[in-house]
This record gives C-alpha cells, sequence and structure tokens, in this order.
C-alpha cells in the first residue's frame, strides 16, 4: 500500500530503536543525524514519501530525489515512534543553576560577540514549531521578542532570535483560566495529572517539535514529570554558588552530544535514559 502526507513535519524526531535493515543516515549528514538519534527523512511539511507500510512499519527512503526500493537503503521505523518530541532549551552556569536565589540572570552573558553559538540558538529555535511555557512567564516572553523584532535598535544577533521565536505557536499553561493575548493558546492543568494530560495531547496533535523554554517553575515541572525527550543546556562559564537547579529529583541521562564554543559556553544535549 503506497502511502504519502504520512508525516507532520520534517523536523520530527524518529525513534530508530526498532532499526531492522538498511541504515539511517549517509555521509556527514547521516553521521550528525545518527549522533542526534534521527533519521533523516526527506520533504516538505504533511508531504513525506514513504515507499511501504506493512505491519504497522514503515520503510522511508532516505533520499527524497532518488528514493531506494524496498530493503535497500531504507530505515524503517514503527508508526508507534513517529510523535512530536518535546525539548528543553535553557541556559546554566557551570555550578547547575539556571537561575540565581531569586530568579535573577545576571551572570547570563548574551552570544552578541559569538555569531556561531548565536546562529545555533537559532538552528535550535526553529527547529521547533510550538513553544511551550507557564504563565504569567509565557505573556511576558511572548510580548518581549515581539516588541524586539519591531524595534529598529535591536541588535542583529538578537533580532535573528525573535524572528525565529515569533514564528512558533506560543502556548501557555495555568492552573486556572486567564486572559492571554489573541494568538496565544492557554491551557489548564490543575494539577499535575492534568498537566501530563493536556501535554500529551499537544504531541498527539499534527505538527513539529515542541520547545519549552523554562521558566525555572516550568522546567522543574517538566523535568520532574519526565515530559523532555531532550535537553539541550547551554553552560556558562561562571559559577554563583547558590541559586535554582532544573532538576529537583534524581533523573538518569544519557549524553547525546557537547560542543563548545570560542565564548567558553559548551552546548550539551541529554536524553533520559
Amino acid at each position: 500500500m503506497e502511502v504519502t502526507d504520512a508525516f507532520p513535519s520534517r523536523h520530527n524526531s524518529i525513534n530508530t530503536s526498532t532499526t531492522q535493515r538498511g541504515r539511517c543516515g549517509r555521509g556527514d549528514d547521516g553521521a550528525r543525524d545518527q549522533l542526534h538519534g534521527l533519521c533523516p527523512i526527506y520533504g516538505d511539511k504533511g508531504n513525506m514519501d514513504v515507499s511501504s507500510i506493512c505491519e504497522n512499519q514503515l520503510y522511508v527512503p532516505l533520499d527524497k530525489a532518488n528514493p531506494t526500493p524496498l530493503y535497500q537503503e531504507a530505515c524503517l521505523i514503527s508508526i508507534g515512534d513517529i510523535m512530536r518530541r518535546i525539548f528543553l532549551y535553557m541556559t546554566m552556569t557551570f555550578d547547575g543553576f539556571v537561575a540565581g536565589p531569586n530568579n535573577d540572570l545576571d551572570w547570563f552573558t548574551p552570544p552578541m560577540n559569538d555569531e556561531e553559538l548565536n546562529r545555533d540558538i537559532v538552528e535550535i529555535v526553529e527547529s521547533a514549531d510550538t513553544w511551550i511555557m507557564g504563565y504569567p512567564t509565557g505573556s511576558g516572553m511572548v510580548a518581549y521578542w515581539k516588541n524586539a523584532q519591531k524595534n529598529e535598535k535591536t541588535q542583529e544577533w538578537e533580532m535573528a532570535i525573535a524572528r525565529a521565536v515569533n514564528k512558533l505557536h506560543p502556548i501557555v499553561i495555568s492552573n486556572k483560566e486567564e486572559q492571554v493575548e489573541p494568538g496565544m493558546e492557554l491551557l489548564v492543568a490543575r494539577n499535575d495529572e492534568e498537566f501530563v494530560r493536556v501535554v500529551e495531547e499537544i504531541k498527539q496533535k499534527k505538527g513539529g517539535n515542541i520547545y519549552v523554554p523554562g521558566g525555572v517553575r516550568t522546567g522543574q515541572k517538566f523535568a520532574r514529570l519526565g515530559l523532555i525527550d531532550d535537553y539541550i543546556l547551554m553552560v556558562h562559564p561562571v559559577a554563583i554558588g547558590e541559586g535554582k537547579r532544573l532538576f529537583t529529583s534524581k533523573v538518569h541521562l544519557k549524553l547525546v552530544s557537547t560542543k563548545a564554543y570560542k565564548s567558553g559556553v559548551i552546548q550539551v544535549r541529554y536524553r533520559p535514559r
């Protein structure tokens, strides 16, 4: 049976643990995608070419321009593994704090003088089409980035981030009904059980990956409830001695990759074991 329009987004990550034939990746790009645990699916949103479907499994050609025959260079994945992924991207001090004692971020150095770091930040944001924040932090962040893009005095490094952020669909989660700006989606979760349910419902909807930028309480809740698929942390070369941590309980993680920048920042990526 031929299948088209099978995938919601080219940014969706595929769990390749079910791969039985072929290889996921070709050349340098393939090696990069394997490192990040992704299967390189090609095509536009909502229009992925799939070779065949059989027994709830898909054979996906690795090259859209030259689709490979079934059982050759194809990546075998389970339909159950196709789902939007939630990644948390936050900055962190060398001694493990995401904010100071009073939620202060005076230790944070903007990437204005590190082009590679700023470029990677933009790419991280662009890898999602939705972001989830808590209330009222989310409303403030949406307003900030909209104003930044409108302001002619905004520096180019920040403007690039603003343009990427403002393309995302903003979702705010609150424990009660609130008034939010037009264009923002409000979801109400009065307890942990409801919080998990609404987040899982978001993941089941058609779309790209989901970005969680914090703040502190929202990041802690996502981590505590096991809702993060990928952690992307920018570790800054500064220690503050005390503050607020992302993790409030033990979490076992698997290192995916590291990258150092000239500014001294180190990008680390982890996944829950």
